[in-house]
Order: structure tokens, then sequence, then C-alpha cells
């Protein structure tokens, strides 16, 4: 009898393994059958003497192979290791592993090795018979072996080192009998596990004998021999194998020798210990790949230099535990650290201080323009092309992707349909979601998301945040703009990529895969422009690809370089080309040195913003990386870079449209000594690399610039001068080539700090002699407003919106910083309704404009322009609560205020930390037990909500319910609820209500400062409570702060206080000394006040008083300070340097009476004063309420000023109106 089925199996089986096929050469394949097992299954059976024998189980073959699925089934769905399978009884288990294995390649992952192990000729016969095998058997990953013969499959691992022994071992027989067949393999196992122990021990010999300067040594080439580089890589990722290879060429050209350990399927300890046992490399670099990622992360030696190269957004590096146990093995010696793309993985907790930017090395041999003589091919000319293999519908990656990821927490295709929903609308509209928050806050808008989201751990949220990001905002925010293109119906467009034939919109566009490479290179030559599209809005290899190409580039983004102009483009050249080495000196005009310092400051700024302590050498080095990095980024190599940007379906279409004329705004070709960079630049990156190794072994390496010279070491002292005005001043002259971007800087600085309306426009004033950017005329529009210039600063606004259509809120900033923070609401609405008649307000303009209307009480108008923010983005929450908050608190209006807040409670717009909020307003309002209650009802809704009684029992603390506050405290500590933002309360509330060791226990366990628990308790006017009395007790908590190194200002000033209190004279001296000479005592005319004043209020001392203030200069006076010096000046008598700075203090920011941003004691005399003389009677009253709460303290200042107004007739004259009000 003919069966074809078996017939073609068998011919497959004899080309593909002939000596397993020659075994059924006497096999009457008639006289086996199939039958249907007693559990639904199939057996095998064979006629002898007329009668059917089983040969496979005839009861439960398929319970029977789950049973052997299960056993292994952990090992199955983790690894890449091979699987063993011993025999066909009847073949389910084969089935279920090959489909499995199979089912991982729409993942990228390669299709692991099966070995069938056949103990049967006649299974084997009844597996051929029963069904087509046809695609098993031609599958080259599965390979059949006769059970005598598996010695073979040893042979083949020996010979082949990328095939691992980790078998995992599969069969329905019996374990005695498995173990009987498998036992060459077993042997082989225990042979490899031995020299793996071996090999590590030697590893971890070698690699503990070298000490943290000898690897140094070795890095720098100082070793008699060249260092020593390995990168494991995988066949699964093209990518990170030419990244591999190409960082590995750089390298050599540092004089390294290099190694890439390629995996096609898993990596074995035994392999990977074994190459570092025979290659002995100075440092690994593992791309997307941290060392302690394994389970077993031994084999790698604890004292070799491990870098993780992130080049690709990796969930299982983003997570807090594997950040928590990369720390913990980090931490204990200077070997690890990580590079790449690090933003994300930042706020997961890595040790900060081994995280390092770094760009993508991309070889400029492979993309570069073709040569001149040969023609491109014709198939790749296009208006624009896209290159990705993100092809798949968002229906098709929920199905297959994130159902089988999300099911497990709650999240269903119907949920996760919903938010695909929601954002194909928001990004049919323009809008775009680049971070995980906001596309968090755009999900919980939909309530069955929202339902399930919430009761999530704040890991487990982080979690379904990046697969929902990665693999469906990241395609839509791809795919929206494939559909703009495809709408116009006239740009030919070439897409080029895996799937793209199968989408059903974009099928016609698919030009194929396209190889990286040479190929990929002709086709971005052939483009009018080549998209580059990344969710996350930076820059990527791409685009450094397509612009060694000779392409151009269109990228989407909301935010723009901050080095855009042609100016700009042509001094980072002559950067990079003295860097690199190709000029001998950076060769500057006036213009380009005034960008060239302001690119110094800029860096600088921010170095110091991160690290207020750091000294000159160290941020010259910090500013010289930086200076390395910014050069590594492609866009100053392409002339009006900025627009080549788009934001909008429009700024995309109108770009493409120019294309289509042949009238590109930039043709890209990089001229020879361009080209040359770039590949410097690659061993550069190399270099950067070699240079974090050095600092994590803490050995010096200055990646100092020649170019520091006496002019840019100005620059960086300017930066270092902090708030410092008149140190800022004296910098600032002895720059010759000042950059818009120091003299703006300088005018904000003296604005909030000094204030000084005169020294701000003289800086304003130059730079508006200067080229500037729009961002920076914007700056000088609101500056000009708030230092008396209102009408230039509208001017400025008004000529910014003529040259540039994109600018927005012009006007609304004006009134933002200018009118509202003096009460000027009606002049603010007037000047922010102009930017919204000429269309020019954003979101956040809209939301100022709602502010602004309630300020002016126009509340339905308010409520109306919150109702089009909202239908505007769904994503919008909590602007109703805080508009309520802004207008109703300072009012203490709690009613309306919780009315207000209940409206976005209504809609679901209510995120947690406002819920908080509104149950603090609840609670002000006297409803207790409803804000109670409230907060027991949002902790069962939300597992990880924090601080929500604390929140309450920081509020009864302003009513000077202690114990009652204590209670609240205590709640949240004992149901896991605290968090550090509330700790502070906390060990104030312990102190006010006597506890002072749990006071004290707070502070450790959450490493607060004791000094500002001791300031709070001031500011509530506790001045009667036991613990001011007791004062061992307050220094012994002051002590704590020099203890972990925490003391600063706050610190020495309660020392002053409480030691002058208590009457130690000499502890009060010595705190002045010690505050006056501290790192972070940038207010010295603050500190001589403070102690003048106190020494005068708690005892009389006029004498000493009076020295405090010896040496005293009225400009380094701010508004933050002058009050408390000019009252410590009257009480002393000195009643000419009170009047001295009260003048002062009129003329150069007569605002600064006005502000209305504190009610601490020190200002309110000044405040009331000004008030009455200007008029400003709710002002005047509104300060001798505050004086209410802290009478003994006003009057203190009252009496100073009192005498020096009687004592001194020229003040008398020039002040005794202003007292002329009922102070009583």
């Amino acid at each position: 009898m003919d069966n074809p089925i078996f017939q073609n199996n068998l011919k497959l089986l004899l080309e593909r393994f002939p000596a397993i096929a020659e075994k059924l050469h006497f096999v009457d394949i008639n006289k086996i059958t199939i039958g249907q097992a007693h559990d639904g299954g199939i057996f095998y059976a064979v006629e002898k003497d007329g009668k059917w024998l089983p040969i496979s189980d005839p009861v439960q073959p398929v319970s029977s192979a789950q049973k052997g699925i299960d056993r292994m089934e952990h090992r199955l769905s983790a690894g890449l290791s091979p699987a063993v399978v011993a025999g066909l009884y009847p073949g389910y288990i084969l089935d279920t592993v090959y489909k499995h294995f199979k089912s991982r390649l729409k993942y990228n992952e390669p299709f692991r090795h099966i070995y069938v192990i056949v103990d049967s000729v006649l299974c084997l016969a009844g597996w051929l018979k029963a069904s087509d095998r046809t695609e098993i058997l031609s599958r080259e990953e599965i390979s059949f072996y006769w059970y005598e013969n598996i010695n073979e499959i040893v042979e083949l691992c020996e010979r082949d080192e990328q095939r691992s022994h980790l078998f995992i071992p599969l069969s329905s027989l019996p374990e005695d009998e498995l173990n009987k067949i498998i036992q060459p393999l077993a042997e082989l196992y225990v042979r490899r596990e031995k020299e793996t122990k071996l090999r590590q021990d030697e590893n971890n010999k070698y690699y503990d004998a070298i000490s943290d300067p000898e690897l140094a040594g070795i890095i720098q080439g100082k070793a008699g021999r060249k260092p020593r580089l390995l990168m494991p890589t995988h066949s699964s990722s093209t990518v990170v194998q030419y990244s591999t290879r190409d960082t590995c060429k750089a390298f050599e050209k540092h004089g390294w020798e290099t190694r890439i350990l390629k995996m096609d399927r898993d990596l074995s300890p035994w392999r990977m210990i074994k190459t570092i046992y025979e290659f002995k490399p100075d440092m690994m670099i593992f791309i997307n790949h941290l060392r302690t990622e394994d389970e077993n992360t031994s084999f790698y030696p604890d004292n070799m230099m491990y870098c993780t190269w992130i080049q690709d957004a990796m969930s299982k590096i983003s997570n807090k535990q594997s950040a928590e146990k990369w720390n913990s093995n980090a931490c204990k010696r200077n070997r690890d650290f990580i590079v790449g793309y690090i933003d994300d993985v930042k706020r997961y907790g890595y040790i900060e201080n081994r995280l390092k930017t770094l760009s993508m090395i991309v070889d400029a041999n492979i993309f570069k323009n073709i040569n001149p003589g040969k023609k491109i091919n014709p198939c790749f000319e296009c208006d624009v092309c896209f290159c990705s293999n993100c092809s798949q519908t968002t229906s098709e990656i929920i199905r297959d992707e994130l159902v089988p990821a999300l099911s497990p927490h709650g999240f269903n295709e119907y949920v996760l349909n919903k938010c695909a929903e929601a954002l194909w609308i928001e990004y049919r509209a323009g809008k775009s979601y680049t971070s995980y928050d906001d596309l968090m806050n755009l999900l919980n808008m939909i309530g069955v998301f929202k339902d399930i989201f919430q009761m999530l751990s704040e890991d487990i949220k982080d979690y379904v945040a990046q697969k929902i990001f990665w693999r469906l905002n990241d395609v839509i925010y791809r795919h929206v703009i494939l559909e703009w293109i495809d709408e116009t119906g006239d740009i030919k467009m070439n897409i080029y990529g895996k799937g793209w034939e199968k989408h059903p919109r974009f099928a016609k566009y698919a030009k194929g895969y396209i190889h990286h490479g040479e190929e990929l290179s002709e086709a971005y030559q052939a483009a009018g422009y080549c998209l580059h599209l990344n969710s996350k809005e930076g820059q990527h290899q791409r685009l450094t690809e397509i612009i060694l190409s000779g392409g151009t580039p269109l990228i989407k983004r909301r935010t723009f370089s901050i080095f855009s102009t042609d100016t700009e483009r042509h001094v980072l050249k002559k950067l990079a080309l003295y860097i690199t080495g190709t000029n001998g000196k950076i060769a500057l005009d006036k213009e380009e040195k005034a960008i060239w310092n302001g690119l110094l400051y800029y860096y600088a700024v921010q170095a110091v913003n991160k690290n207020p302590q750091i000294n000159l050498i160290e941020l010259e080095n910090i500013v010289s990386g930086e200076l390395y990095k910014r050069i590594e980024q492609p866009d100053w190599l392409l002339a009006q870079w900025e627009k080549l940007n788009f934001s909008s379906r429009e700024q995309l279409i109108e770009l493409l449209r120019s294309g289509k004329k042949d009238n590109r705004i930039t043709n890209v070709r990089l001229s020879q000594s361009e080209k040359k960079l770039t590949e410097i630049f690659n061993v550069n990156i190399a270099k950067n690399i070699i240079r974090y190794a050095m600092i994590i072994l803490k050995q010096e390496f200055h990646l100092k610039l020649p170019v520091f010279s006496g002019a840019e070491k100005n620059i960086l002292e300017l930066t270092l001068c902090g708030n410092r005005i008149s140190e800022m001043e004296a910098c600032i002259e002895r720059i010759s080539d000042k950059s818009s971007a120091i003299l703006i800087d300088a005018a904000k600085k003296i604005s909030l700090f000094k204030p000084d309306t005169k020294k701000a426009r003289e800086y304003l004033a130059s730079v508006l002699e200067i080229r500037l950017s729009s961002q920076e005329k914007f700056d000088c529009a609101w500056l000009l407003a708030i230092n008396g210039e209102l009408e230039d600063g509208k001017n400025l606004i008004e000529q910014l919106y003529q040259e540039s259509p994109c600018v927005k809120d012009g006007y609304a900033t004006i009134a933002r910083h200018s009118l509202l923070p003096h009460g000027d609401y009606k002049t603010a609405l007037d000047l922010i309704l102009w930017d919204k008649k000429f269309n020019r307000l954003s979101e956040n303009g809209f939301k100022q404009l709602a502010v602004v209307y309630a300020f002016n009480d126009c509340f339905i108008e308010a409520e109306n322009v919150i109702d089009f923010l909202y239908s505007e983005n769904m994503s919008r929450r909590d602007v109703f609560a805080e508009i309520a908050y802004a207008r109703f608190l300072p009012v203490e209006d709690f009613r309306n205020m919780s009315k207000w807040f209940e409206k976005d409670l209504a809609t679901g717009r209510m995120t947690d930390v406002w819920k908080i909020k509104y149950a603090m307003a609840v609670g002000a309002c006297g409803e207790g037990l409803k804000a109670e209650t409230f907060i027991e009802d949002i902790y069962r809704e939300n597992h990880n909500i924090k601080d929500g009684f604390s929140s309450l029992g920081a509020g009864l603390l302003e009513a000077g319910e202690f114990k009652k506050a204590v209670a609240f405290f205590e709640a949240d500590e004992s149901l896991g609820r605290s968090s550090s933002a509330f700790a502070q309360n906390h060990s104030s509330a312990y102190l006010a209500a006597g506890e002072f060791e749990k006071a004290k226990n707070i502070i450790l366990k959450y490493n607060l400062v004791a000094a500002r628990t001791l300031s709070i308790l001031l500011r509530w006017h506790c001045s009667g409570m036991t613990i001011f009395n007791d004062y061992g007790k307050i220094f012994e908590l002051l002590a704590l702060d020099h203890g972990r190194n925490m003391a600063d200002m706050i610190t020495f000033r309660q020392e002053i206080i409480f030691n002058l209190m208590h009457g130690n004279i000499a502890g009060a001296e010595e705190a002045f000394i010690r505050a006056l000479g501290h790192s972070s005592a940038s207010d010295a005319v603050f500190i001589r006040g403070m102690y003048a004043f106190y020494s005068m209020f708690f005892t009389d001392d006029r004498p000493r008083a009076s020295a405090a203030l010896e040496g005293l200069d009225v400009p380094l006076l701010s508004k933050f300070t002058f009050s408390l010096a000019a009252t410590a000046c009257g009480l002393v008598g000195r009643m000419e340097k009170t009047l001295e700075i009260y003048k002062y203090m009129k003329s150069i920011c007569p605002y600064v009476f006005l502000i209305k941003d504190s009610s601490t004691a020190q200002r309110l005399i000044f405040y009331a004063v000004t008030a009455h003389k200007t008029g400003n009677i709710s002002l005047r009253d509104k300060c001798l309420e505050f004086s209410k709460a802290n009478s003994k303290m006003f009057d203190f200042y009252y009496k100073g000023l009192s005498k020096f107004i009687e004592e001194t007739p020229p003040a008398k004259a020039e002040l005794l109106p202003d007292f002329q009000m009922p102070w009583d």
C-alpha cells in the first residue's frame, strides 16, 4: 500500500539522516497503524500474528507528554539552551517543543537546537506515517540520532563550541530509561562543569591579583603589552553585531587587542569562562547586558572590569530590582560602569557616578557617498524614505505581544485596544507622547485601564508603562507620520524593512528588507529626505548613518537643538578639527568667540547645578568631557539644521513638497575633512570609554582641553559664583566677548536675588545688541518687564511674533513674571487675552489664563477655559485643583477650594498627589471625619499611595494640635504608607509633643537635617515648647547634622539662635565664625545681620551686635535679607545704615516691598510701612494680621525702627508718616 505522507517524510529523512532512514528498510509500513488512545491522543501499533500490538502508550500519551514538558517548562521558557527529545511516543513532546521554539522567532530569538533521539524504529515509522513531518525534518536546527550513536552529539559539541552542553532532556520515558539513553550527554555536562569550576577559580585568582593602579596602567598601555578588550555579541541583533565590530575597530586604532565572542544561540558559562581564561581581557564591554542580570553571575570574575553599553530600551535593565542588584555588586569594587543611553535608567536608582552618556559608533567607511562615477540604483529614488522593521499593525502587536506579556497583570485584548484607540485619536490630532509619565496620564483617563493599573505595584506599573510605550506608543508615533505622507497622494515614499508588504495601508510603499551597510547607504543618498523617527525624540545612530551617507534627514521633535545657527555650527566644526588634531589651534572671530564662551558657559552651568560644591579643576574636566560628547552628535555637520526638524503635519508636508520641487533646504555632502572627523570620533568614543574606566578606578585622567586659558577660566569661575552677585559682576567684567547666555543669566540673577533694576537693564541693553535666538529674545522681554520696562518688553514680544509663527505665550510670560507677583491681575488679564486673540497661547498659556480669570473673580470664564483645555488634551489632569489651590489658599477659603477640587474628582482627572491635597482642604473646612474617610478610600483603591494621613497631620501642626498630628503621622508609619516627603513634619510633631527620642529616630531613619526640624518649630511660633528650654537636647539634635556631614547654613543659624537663647555667648560666636567661613555662605550680609539681630533679641548685647555688623556692604544685600539687616542696624543705633538700606532697596527695586510670597517676621515691618506709604491698605492689613502670630518678634522689629525714627531727625522726617497707622 502506497502512503504518500510516509514516502515524502521518508525521502526527506533519507536526504538529511540516511543512517537513520536505512533502519526503516526492513519495516513493513503497512503493518504499522495509528490508533486513538483513551485520553484522545494517538498511539502506534504493529501487526503481529494477526493482532495489533501497541508500541507506544495507548492509554494516556497526551498527559504523559505533558508531564515530560512540565518538568522542564522553566528551562524551555527562559534562555536558549538546546532540547534533547528522547523517543517518539508518539512525538507530542517534539511537536510541542518545535512549536514553542518557532513561536519565539517573532521576538527575534534564534531557533534553538533540538536533538531527537530515536530508540524505536517502529515508533519512528509510525511518526512518519501519522502526519506531514517535512517542516520539522527540513529545519536545519533539528537533527536525528540513533540512541546507540548519541556520542555523535558529544563530538559535535566538542567541535563547535557554540553548541551548548546545557541540554534540556525531554521524554515520556521512565526516568531511569531516559538516564541510560542520555548517559554520554550527562558525562559531557559533568566534564564541562568541572572544567568551568577549575577555570573559574584560575580566572578569579588572576583578576584578584590586579589592583586599581595596576589595571589603570594596563588600560593606558603601560604594561608592556596591548590592553585587551572582549565583546560578546549575538546573531539575533544585526545592529548590535555591527556596533560590536565597529567598537573593536575603534579600540584597535587606539592600540588595543580585541576579541569578539559571537553567539548564535545560548552562551554557556563554560564557553564564557573558557574565553576569559584564554584571552584574559582587561575590560569587557557587553551591549545591553548587565553583569548581574543572569541567575549565576559568578562566571564573570568579580575584579574584571565590566562595561554595560545601553543602546536600546531594555526592560530587564530599566527596573528597580535590576538597579538594586547591580548597585549591590558594583559598590564593592571599582570595576563596573554603564554607558550609552542612560537617561531612562537613571530613574531606577543606579549609582549615578557610574553612569555616562555615550553616542553609538557608525563606520564612515561603510556609510559614505557613492563614488562619483557610480550611478545610484533607480529603485532607491523617492521623495522620502523610511527604514524600520516596526511593520506590524497595532492590533497584531496587541494580540501577539502585549496580551501574552500583560494579561498576567490583568490587561486583556479589549483594554489594550481601548488604549490603542485613544492613542490613535491623540496622534492623529497632532499630539505626541514622549515620556512614560505623559503616556500613563493619558491612559489613566480610560476607566477600564485605570481600574487595573492603579491596583498594581510600582514595579509592575513601570513594566506595563515600558511595554505599552515601546510596543504600542512608539509604533503609533511612527505610523501616524506615514499616514500623513500617504494622505497627500503625491509624495513618493519608499519603506524598507521586514513585513511592510503585509501592512494593509502601507504595503504599496514596501520595498523589502535592505541590508545594513552599503545598500542602506545608497538608499539614503537616493531619497529626497530620510525620516528619522524616535518616540523619545533623541538622536540615534541612524541619524549619523543618514548624514554620513549624504542623505538629508527629517526629524520629528517638539524641542530643538540649543545650538542651531550657522555661526554656532562653524564654532563646533573648528572645535572638532582642533580636538581631533586636524587643526593646531582654534581661530575664532568676535562673534564666534562669544558663541564659544556661551558653549562653555552652558555646560559649566549644568555641572554646577548638579554639584554646587564642585571645584574649578573638576569643572574643567567635566566641561571638556561634555564638549567631546557634543561633537559626537551629528547635527553640527549640517547647515540649517533647525529647518530639518518638524513638529506638525503641516511642517512635514511643506518640507517634503519643497523636496519634490528639487529645492531641498540643504544638499548634504560632507567634505573629506568632515568625513575624516567622523572616523576620528569613533576612536574618541573608545577613548571616552577608557576615560570613564579610569575615573571609576579613581585614577587621574583629565581630558582637559588646552584651550582653557585665562579667558576660558573666567567663564568657568563665573558659574562657580552662584548667587553671589558682586563676585558674578566682577567675573563678567573680566570676560571680553560676553555671550548672550551669560548676560541674560546675569540679568536673571540680579532680578531675582539682588535686585538692581539699573544693572539688570544695563546687561539687557548689551544683549539686545547681539544677534539673538528666539528663546533669548523671549527671555529678554520678560526680564525687561520685571525691571520696569514693561512697554519695551511688550515691543520685543511683538517683534518676535512677527519673526516666528511658532512662538507662544509671549505676553502671558510677561504677565506671569512682572504683574502677577504684584497683584496686578487686571493688566495681566489684558495681556494674556492679546495672546489668545492672536492664537499665541499654548496649553500652559491657557492654564495661566484660567488662573488670572480666577484671580479677577471671573470664575465662569476660568471654568470655560479649563473645560476647553480638557477637551483639547485627554491626558490633562488636576487643572481645577491647581487653580483652586493658587486662588483660594492665600485667602484660606478652603470651602471653595474643596468645591473646585471636586470638579476634577468627579471626572476622574485628579492624580493621587492632588487627592491628598483635597483631603487636606476638606480637613481645613472642619470636616476631619470626611477627610479621614477619603484617605481610607484612596488607600483601598491604590496600594502604593503614601502620606495621606501625614498630610492631615501637617495641617494639624499649623493649628498647634501636636498630639493629634502625631497620631496621624503614626497611622501612616504603621500602615507602611510613610515617605520622606512629610518626615520633617513628623519629626517636628514629635518634638512639639515632647517625644524627643522618637523625633530623633525619624531624623536618622530618613536622613533629615535636624536643624530644619527645629526651624519648623520656630516657624510655628512654638517658643514655649519644652524642647526649647532643654539646651542639651537641642544640641544633641544639631550634632547629628555635623556627624553626618549635613551641616549647612540652616544648621549654623539654629546653633546661633539657640546658643543665644540659652545665654551661651561663646557657642554662638563660634557658630557665627564657622558660618562665615562655610562654603555655602553665599550671603555674608545675611549672616552678620542675623547674628546682630538675635544678639539684641536674646541678650540685648549691643557691642556684640555692632561688631557683627562691621563691614556690612549694603550693595551686597538681597531682597531676602535686607529687612533683617536694616532692623539690626536700627537696634544697635546705626541709624544712618538703616536709612541707607531702606533707600537703597527702594531705589534699585521698588517692587521689593510688594512681594507677597513670604510671611516671615523679618519682612513684616517693611512690608507694612511701605504698603501704608503707597496706599496699599489691604497689604498693610495682611502684614498686621501676620504679625499677630508672633507679636513678640514683630514688636521687637517695630521697637528697633521706632527708636531709629525718634533718635534721627532726618529719618523721622522721612519715615514718620509711614508710622501714622493703626498698629494696634
